[in-house]
C-alpha cells in the first residue's frame, strides 16, 4: 500500500486500539505549534491529516466529548490557500484565533484559561488531552492533576519538554502517523 506524502499512517493504529473506556475526554489543540512543527520536520501539513492522527492517538482514552484548536489561523494559512478554520469546523473541531503578537504566542495562554473553567464544571472531563509539547502548560498540568484528572499530552519528537513528561500519565507522539515528505518545499 503507497500513501501519499504527509497523509495518515494507518499501520500504527493497532498500538492505540486498546480496551475501550468510557471516560470524557476533551482535547485541547496548541494547533500553532503542532503545524509549525510539522512543517519544520518536512511533513505535509493538512488540518484533516492533523486531526485524524490526533484521535487516532487517543482513541483508547474514552469518547471524545471535545477538541478545540487554537491559533493565529490567518498566519498559518499564508501559502497554503486554505481557510484552515473553516476545515476544522467541517471536522467537527471548534477554533479560537488568537493573533500571535510579538513572541508570546497568546494561543498558550488562552488555552491554559479554558482548561482551568472546563476542570472547574461539575460535568468535567475525566481526561484532559493537551495537544503541545510546550513547557508553558506545565502551572495547567499541575492544576488538572491536582483535581484528579488524569493528563495525556500529544506532541512531535524533539518538541517536548521533558518538564512536561514528569507531570502526565500519557505521553504520545503525533510522528508516528505522518510518513515524511523526500522532498523539500
Amino acid at each position: 500500500v503507497s500513501y501519499e506524502f504527509g497523509e495518515f499512517c494507518p499501520q500504527n493504529l493497532d498500538v492505540v486500539i486498546s480496551n475501550h473506556s468510557t471516560n470524557r475526554v476533551s482535547v485541547f489543540i496548541d494547533y500553532e505549534n503542532i503545524h509549525i512543527g510539522l512543517e519544520r520536520k518536512q511533513f505535509t501539513v493538512k488540518p484533516q491529516t492533523i486531526i485524524q492522527a490526533i484521535r487516532a492517538a487517543i482513541r483508547n482514552q474514552g469518547d471524545v466529548t471535545s477538541i478545540k484548536a487554537y491559533a493565529d489561523f490567518d498566519l498559518l494559512a499564508r501559502g497554503y490557500r486554505l481557510n484552515i478554520q473553516r476545515t476544522l469546523a467541517l471536522l467537527g473541531v471548534d477554533s479560537c484565533y488568537r493573533p500571535n503578537i510579538g513572541l508570546k504566542n497568546c494561543a498558550d495562554m488562552q488555552i491554559a484559561d479554558d482548561i482551568r473553567t472546563v476542570i472547574e464544571n461539575d460535568s468535567c472531563p475525566e481526561v484532559i488531552v493537551i495537544v503541545s509539547g510546550d513547557r508553558d502548560f506545565y502551572p495547567v498540568i499541575r492544576t488538572i492533576k491536582n483535581k484528579g484528572i488524569k493528563v495525556v499530552i500529544l506532541s512531535l519528537k524533539d518538541c517536548l519538554s521533558q518538564q512536561l513528561v514528569q507531570q502526565v500519565n500519557d505521553v504520545y507522539f503525533l510522528d508516528d502517523y505522518f510518513v515524511k515528505n523526500d522532498y523539500s518545499k
